[in-house]
């Protein structure tokens, strides 16, 4: 039952991404390969962004706040994490719709 609403969601990230790529198309003189390619890296490039963990952004936010005053006064211990992403629907979706859309592009 999970695995098909997985699959269900999965599909209908990559439908969106179509609609959002078609309607580029019709904005801009684009062809469509092109703007699944650049729809397919922002989309990407966003949900892992905000599915991720750790990594550089929270450990320069952990480095800022051991630094400040109230780090210093509460003797903050700074802890390093390291990065991990989550494979959620939006993120498997998207670089799905990527390699699709570049497999179509080398194919043609």
């Amino acid at each position: 039952m999970k695995r098909t609403r997985f699959l269900i969601f999965t599909l209908i990230v990559i439908f969106i991404e179509v609609g959002i790529s078609y309607v580029i198309t019709k904005i801009f003189p684009l062809r469509m390969i092109d703007a699944m390619f650049f729809v397919g890296v922002a989309c990407s490039a966003f949900f892992g962004y905000f599915s991720s963990s750790g990594g550089m952004m929270a450990n320069a936010r952990d480095a800022e706040y051991a630094t400040s005053w109230l780090g210093i006064k509460s003797k903050y211990k700074m802890n390093y994490k390291s990065f991990s992403i989550g494979v959620n629907f939006l993120v498997l979706g998207s670089i799905i719709f990527l390699l699709l859309g570049f497999i179509i592009a080398v194919w043609l």
